[in-house]
């Protein structure tokens, strides 16, 4: 019984100090993602649509007309990402991918061919090849794909 006790003890002090050190850039900011398209996308007549709305997980895309967002325009929009702390974790086949820490991640498609796929090989689905695709997910848990880059970064 004391072992228990002491195991329980040591989870809720874990618990508590990996809650304490969570980033609220990313919490406050994943509470409104029109924040972001707005701040990044803004200038370009985004049109979003939410799936997902719930405080521990939210997932949207957004369509850009190809017309209001060139790949030079792109550019400095990925300029803009880094700097405000998005990981670029992937640039491949039109389809750029990015993290803010753990929880956040967005996925950007200038789609040109039939089939586009993610760094993972995946599929990317896209329904006009005339607009952007933007995706923007957030786990409270984390997302996939930015915990692995966390991981593959502390290793190196």
């Amino acid at each position: 019984m004391l072992k228990f006790r002491i195991k329980r003890t040591w989870f809720i002090i874990f618990f508590i100090l990996i809650a304490s050190c969570v980033n609220t850039k990313t919490s406050n900011e994943s509470k409104d993602f029109s924040f972001i398209i707005g701040r990044f996308f803004g200038n370009y007549v985004p049109l979003e649509k939410v799936w997902v709305n719930k405080p521990e997980s939210k997932y949207s895309i957004t369509y850009i007309d190809k017309k209001n967002l060139s790949m030079s325009e792109f550019n400095n929009i990925r300029h803009k990402l880094k700097k405000a702390g998005w990981r670029e974790i992937s640039n491949q086949d039109n389809y750029y991918e990015y993290c803010l820490g753990e929880k956040m991640y967005m996925g950007v498609l200038y789609p040109i061919h039939k089939k586009h796929f993610n760094s993972k090989g995946l599929e990317v689905k896209y329904t006009n090849i005339d607009n952007w695709l933007i995706g923007l997910s957030f786990g409270e848990g984390g997302v996939d794909y930015c915990k692995n880059d966390v991981e593959k970064i502390k290793l190196e």
